[in-house]
């Protein structure tokens, strides 16, 4: 893509350049008319006279060369505006392209502080084996999966250490995670940090 947009710009540089050339050109030939229209008349008020003909052929003649030149500009403007149409597409993609890798990269740190912030709420979320201390506390958290009762009853169970007993509205589901209160004691501190590291 990126050689593609080298050949585009080098073409439409080129194409510019022909553009300019052939202004230039017809600019040339127009001043050349009236070069030859200053003469002609200097020339009549001496007294010198040529030929129609010979008016008429580079009349003809110059005309000509106008039209083709214009045609060529006409030309050169087309495939001038081809090229950056190409080139601003290509922008275009480019663009998206970025804005695409820039979404994902922001999706891939999103995930990864909702992984690391799941780590710090659940500790490892690796199934723990048959000789685990802690497959049966897993198991039984786990049957709430399996049916409506077990999860009321899961649910019921933690419900019960959220508030203090007799709250309004205690047994509804709170709005977010319910993150652990600070150690209560220094020794309960103790265990806990023996226990993370």
């Amino acid at each position: 893509m990126k050689k593609m947009k080298e050949i585009a710009d080098k073409t439409l540089s080129k194409v510019r350049r022909e553009i300019r050339e052939a202004r230039k050109m017809k600019d040339t030939v127009s001043r050349l008319q009236k070069l030859r229209a200053i003469r002609n008349d200097t020339a009549e008020k001496r007294g010198q006279t040529f030929p129609p003909s010979v008016a008429e052929h580079f009349t003809a003649k110059t005309e000509d060369l106008i039209d083709l030149l214009s045609q060529q500009i006409q030309a050169f403007e087309k495939e001038e505006a081809a090229l950056k149409l190409i080139l601003e597409t290509e922008n275009e993609e480019a663009k998206e392209r970025e804005r695409a890798e820039k979404k994902e990269k922001e999706r891939g740190v999103r995930q990864r502080e909702l992984d690391e912030e799941r780590q710090c709420l659940f500790g490892n979320l690796a199934m723990p084996g048959p000789g685990d201390p802690m497959q049966p506390f897993t198991q039984y958290y786990l049957q709430a999966l399996g049916s409506l009762h077990a999860l009321q009853s899961v649910r019921q169970g933690w419900d019960a250490f959220l508030v203090p007993e007799g709250t309004p509205l205690a047994s509804r589901v709170p709005d977010g995670w319910v993150i652990p209160e600070p150690p209560s004691s220094s020794v309960w501190a103790s265990v806990l940090q023996a226990k993370l590291s």
